[in-house]
C-alpha cells in the first residue's frame, strides 16, 4: 500500500513527465522558425508588390476612358502578353510553394505560411485579372474609335454568308 506521499510524488512526476512531452513537442528548431519569418516576410512583399501594380494597372485603365483617339495597341498588346504569361507561370510557382508547405509536416497551421502563399496567390490573381480586363478594355476602346478597316455592313443573312465566301 502506498503512502499519501508517495502518491502525491508519483503524480507530481506523472505530471512533470507529461509537461517535458509537452514542452519537447512545442521546441522548434530556430533555424526553422526563422526560415518560417523569412518566408513570410517574402510572401507579404510579393503580396504589396502584386497589389501595388494592380493599383497602377486599375489607374491606366480608369484614365483610358478619357483617351479620345486609338490608342496605338501592338506594343501595348505584346508587353501585356508578355506579363500574362509571366503571372501565369509565377502562380504555377507559388501553388507549388503551397503544395509543398501543405506536405511539411514541421510547419503548423498558426505559422503564417499557409496564409502568406494564399494571400500572394489570391493578389496575384486579382492582379492578373485587371491586367486582362486592360487589354479588352483597350481592345474595345480601339474598336470603338477605329473607323479605317470597318468593312461593309452587313444586313441580313445571304451578305453575311457572300461576304464569308469571298474571304
Amino acid at each position: 500500500m502506498k503512502c499519501a506521499a508517495s502518491q502525491a510524488f508519483s503524480s507530481t512526476a506523472e505530471e512533470q513527465l507529461a509537461f517535458s512531452q509537452f514542452a519537447a513537442a512545442q521546441v522548434r528548431d530556430l533555424g526553422l522558425l526563422r526560415d518560417i519569418d523569412q518566408t513570410c516576410s517574402a510572401l507579404e512583399q510579393k503580396r504589396k508588390v502584386f497589389v501595388f501594380v494592380n493599383d497602377m494597372v486599375c489607374g491606366m485603365l480608369k484614365s483610358l476612358a478619357s483617351v479620345d483617339s486609338v490608342v496605338p495597341e501592338e506594343e501595348i498588346l505584346e508587353s501585356i502578353n508578355r506579363i500574362s504569361d509571366g503571372l501565369i507561370g509565377y502562380s504555377g510557382n507559388l501553388k507549388a510553394g503551397l503544395k509543398a508547405a501543405n506536405r511539411d509536416r514541421q510547419l503548423r497551421a498558426d505559422d503564417g505560411v499557409h496564409d502568406a502563399y494564399r494571400a500572394a496567390i489570391s493578389a496575384l490573381c486579382d492582379l492578373h485579372e485587371v491586367v486582362e480586363d486592360y487589354r479588352m478594355a483597350l481592345l474595345h476602346h480601339n474598336a470603338l474609335r477605329d473607323d479605317g478597316d470597318a468593312g461593309p455592313v452587313l444586313s441580313n443573312v445571304d451578305e453575311i454568308k457572300a461576304y464569308l465566301e469571298r474571304l
